[in-house]
């Protein structure tokens, strides 16, 4: 009998065969090897774009420090007919800290029966440490309304505020000493008659009105300003062209 034959690697043939194994397991570690550098490389440039686009983003977005909005439903759906301003000398932050405390203070206030104060905005001014806060009076509970007798009470305590004849008392220890109060809305709207120089202006009514872009509190303090005027004739000789004339010559921008 033959006798067996026993297939050995080795030689030309064995090497060849072995040198092409090897071939196909270094290929394989070759592409793996450029597979993980390409991924980092992915992972790399997706955290960078991450890095760029997230700042952005929140540059994009409105801060909160930006200032304040109420998320009072009343406030939101336009209920909102008494609105008043003014300024305290503390920051944003701090007071969006004490709302609830500041709207309380308010309403102890200058509260009236069937109603509540609702802080309607507050955004810095100038200085980081200046906030103008704008409140609004609101009828509560909401099915209810404020007395004709209350509003008038309202109004001529947000009008001697406003003329600085009455403090508008807050917690001082909290938020200081309000001012530059302003009455910026009211139903019906507001008159307010500044102290006149002589006799014969006390029954005089105005022969016309106009109207200037600027709030109340921003014409009493920053004189001289016009904002009703009246024309006195006491021989009766002016007509009412000639009326119509002096209006506009009063009213003309300079």
């Amino acid at each position: 009998m033959g006798k067996p034959v026993d297939v050995e690697l080795g030689g030309a043939g064995g090497n060849e065969i072995a040198g092409g194994g090897g071939g196909g397991g270094g290929c394989a570690v070759l592409c793996g090897a450029i597979g993980r550098v390409v991924s980092f490389r992915c992972v790399f440039m997706l955290l960078l774009a991450v890095g760029v686009l997230v700042p952005a983003l929140f540059l994009l977005l409105p801060s909160r420090n930006e200032g304040y909005l109420s998320d009072d439903p009343d406030v939101l759906a336009g209920e909102l007919k008494i609105k008043v301003g003014f300024t305290l000398e503390r920051p944003l932050s701090f007071l969006t800290a004490h709302i609830d405390k500041l709207g309380s203070d308010i309403f102890e206030e200058i509260g009236v029966p069937n109603s509540k104060v609702s802080i309607v905005s507050m955004c810095p001014l100038t200085s980081k440490y200046s906030t103008q806060v704008v409140f609004g009076v609101l009828p509560y509970p909401k099915d209810a309304s404020i007395s004709l007798p209350a509003l008038s009470v309202l109004r001529s305590s947000l009008i001697e505020m406003m003329l600085q004849q009455l403090n508008l008392s807050l917690t001082p220890s909290l938020f200081g000493h309000p001012s530059s109060v302003d009455l910026l809305r009211f139903p019906g709207g507001i008159t307010v008659i500044p102290a006149q120089s002589g006799y014969m202006w006390a029954n005089t009514d105005p022969l016309f009105n106009f109207v200037l872009n600027n709030s109340i509190y921003e014409i009493l303090v920053e004189a001289p300003a016009i904002v009703g005027a009246s024309v006195l004739d006491g021989s009766s000789n002016l007509l009412p062209d000639r009326l119509k004339q002096l209006a506009l010559l009063i009213t003309e921008p300079e």
